[in-house]
């Protein structure tokens, strides 16, 4: 399955008489890994990122005439989902866009309840975002100042307890390069929730103040 609709492909078989191993040896070539194309498999994470599996199955074969049942398309979303997770987690490339722009730091925190398969728990989201300085203005011009658009944004988020959340801040900062951690904190929403979180003393300093 490609973004365009079903390809049927014939390729021959190989298959070792000494370990019993096989394969298709021109999926390689090909760039083939699965029965989905990578461009298909962009178009159910989008899908299922926006909507449940079974909507997203409906959508895909109204916008462009994939017939993807909604057991794929949980499956797809979830197994790139994690290659995602760990790449972010891991891979230097995942930083290397914020550390080298320019702009002042913000960190933004909020949370919100998903039903999970153990009933309702609260997802949290962190933002650490780089934008240049606005124009000055006096606190009676903050709800009603236009600020320039953020240059770059790392978000992540789990479904865990605060402390264990409000560690990944600190780990974060050291991957971004972020020395100086007294930077602002976008709404009250946000500061809340990093008081709530700092119990432990491996958060920077200015989410240990209150």
């Amino acid at each position: 399955m490609t973004s365009s609709g079903e390809v049927c492909l014939s390729r021959v078989y190989f298959r070792c008489v000494a370990c019993g191993d096989g394969g298709f040896a021109a999926d390689l070539r090909l760039g083939i890994h699965s029965r989905y194309s990578v461009e298909a498999e962009r178009l159910v994470c989008l899908a299922a990122a926006s909507w449940s599996n079974d909507v997203s199955s409906d959508r895909l074969e109204e916008f462009s005439g994939l017939k993807i049942g909604d057991t794929a398309i949980r499956e797809i979303s979830q197994r790139r989902g994690a290659a995602m997770n760990a790449w972010q987690n891991s891979s230097p490339e995942a930083c290397r866009e914020f550390r080298s722009s320019d702009g002042e730091v913000e960190f933004t925190t909020d949370g919100t309840s998903v039903n999970t398969t153990e009933g309702w728990r609260e997802t949290k989201l962190a933002i650490f975002s780089k934008r240049e300085l606005g124009e000055a203005a006096t606190a009676e011009e903050w709800a009603t100042r236009t600020l320039p658009v953020p240059k770059v944004r790392v978000a992540f988020a789990a479904i865990e307890a605060n402390d264990r959340f409000g560690s990944r801040w600190s780990q974060w900062c050291r991957r971004l390069g972020i020395l100086d951690t007294d930077f602002p904190m976008r709404s009250s929403r946000a500061r809340r929730e990093s008081h709530r979180a700092a119990g432990r003393d491996d958060r920077p300093e200015s989410f240990l103040r209150g």
